[in-house]
């Protein structure tokens, strides 16, 4: 379940799809779900650059977020910094196309 490869979830909401560049995966959420290097992260990708938890994607009344979990590496959407040379304090919406990355993985979110 914390495997890289597609997880779904049961309740009926928003679907997000993170898709990794270069390596062609996708996971899809139905859910808020948490990226990190190991579980409990929804999300498990080995990146030595990543944090345990590295960052959260929330959805409210449609719109998806991310946030950094207070990461030494950061976590970067839309081209800016969520943290590191600044700090942004709070949820970054995100949407189609968004570029995000975390340690030194690439990903992209695609709404469903």
């Amino acid at each position: 379940m914390y495997e890289v490869g597609i997880r779904y979830a049961v309740r009926l909401s928003p679907v997000a799809a993170l898709i990794i560049e270069g390596a062609g995966r996708r996971w899809m959420f139905t859910d808020d779900f948490v990226i990190g290097r190991r579980a409990p992260a929804g999300l498990v990708i080995d990146d030595e650059y990543l944090s345990p938890l590295h960052a959260r994607c929330t959805c409210r009344g449609g719109v998806w977020a991310i946030e950094d979990l207070g990461t030494t590496n950061g976590t970067w959407a839309g081209g800016g910094p969520l943290s590191g040379g600044w700090r942004v304090h709070g949820l970054v919406p995100i949407g189609k196309g968004t570029r995000i990355r975390v340690g030194r993985t690439d990903l992209t979110f695609v709404p469903a």
